[in-house]
């Protein structure tokens, strides 16, 4: 979803130099690569922070709940700590597919529930 959110942001911004690139604007999409960039990388490490539920989770019904206790959500600590494991990406397919469970989620003693 941050992937799509990323691409209309890049499209929206640069259209003007994309549809008819002048000597003036040619170099913008340039430009604004590292803005959208950044953005998108705030979206996604707070994503999960309203609630533990990203806009993603919310159309499948599922949401980042406590280990321990399934009613709590977690802190907005421990669901940043969660999503800033995702730079270890190979890391997170292998625990994914080993155990279910991401190595944020294992760090942050968090899991993903149905709701």
């Amino acid at each position: 979803m941050g992937t799509l959110i990323f691409g209309i942001l890049f499209l929206a911004i640069n259209w003007d130099s994309i549809i008819a690139p002048t000597e003036t604007n040619f170099m913008k999409p340039f430009d604004t690569f590292y803005e959208v960039l950044a953005i998108g990388m705030v979206y996604y490490l707070l994503k999960d922070i309203y609630k533990g539920r990203s806009f993603g989770k919310r159309l499948l019904g599922i949401g980042v709940r406590d280990l321990d206790n399934d009613s709590v959500t977690p802190g907005a600590f421990r669901l940043l700590v969660r999503n800033v494991t995702i730079i270890l990406w190979p890391i997170e397919i292998f625990l994914l597919v080993v155990s279910q469970r991401r190595l944020g989620d294992i760090i942050a003693k968090t899991n993903v529930k149905k709701l």
